[in-house]
């Protein structure tokens, strides 16, 4: 009887761990697959092949890391950072919205940074509408928002919309 016992447990074990592994390399394959497709580009349109290439792409690299480590100068700043993070969050906003309809549409998706969204998109309108510039506390409240727009606690809300792809 102990050694049916102890059979089974190993059986179960292995079945177990079979499927842990199974179900972990299910979910690589699928990362990988999507990291590596490409979104379709217009018909019949190739991209010139430059050698210089990868010089832009490092040059682009680095110029948005310059940025990141400077940190937000400025409420445009902060509303850029904003397109940005709600590119990589699945949303594509409209160019031709205003700043104030693209917060809403974010404030939508995302209710739990709804203060933090109008915070940014507030200082963006008076600074660049209103030609004024903005306080140096204004500009602590604007960083203090991206920062929690930013956060690693945000980032199931974001992975929903991207898995949901509205």
């Amino acid at each position: 009887m102990a050694l049916v016992e102890k059979a089974l447990l190993w059986s179960a074990g292995i079945l177990l761990a079979v499927a842990v592994v199974a179900l972990v390399g299910l979910c690589l394959y699928l990362l990988l697959r999507y990291l590596w497709s490409r979104t379709p580009g217009r018909p019949g349109h190739r991209q010139a092949a430059s050698p210089f290439a990868w010089l832009r792409r490092l040059e682009l690299f680095l110029a948005g890391l310059r940025a990141r480590l400077a940190g937000l100068r400025c409420a445009r700043d902060g509303y850029r950072a904003l397109l940005s993070w709600a590119r990589r969050s699945g949303l594509r906003p409209d160019m031709a919205h205003t700043p104030a309809e693209v917060g809403a549409r974010l404030q939508q998706r995302f209710p739990r940074l709804r203060a933090e969204i109008g915070s940014i998109v507030e200082a963006f309108n008076q600074e660049v509408y209103r030609e004024t510039a903005l306080p140096a506390e204004r500009m602590a409240e604007v960083r203090t928002a991206w920062r929690r727009v930013r956060s690693a606690r945000q980032w199931p809300a974001r992975l929903k919309i991207l898995w949901r792809g509205e």
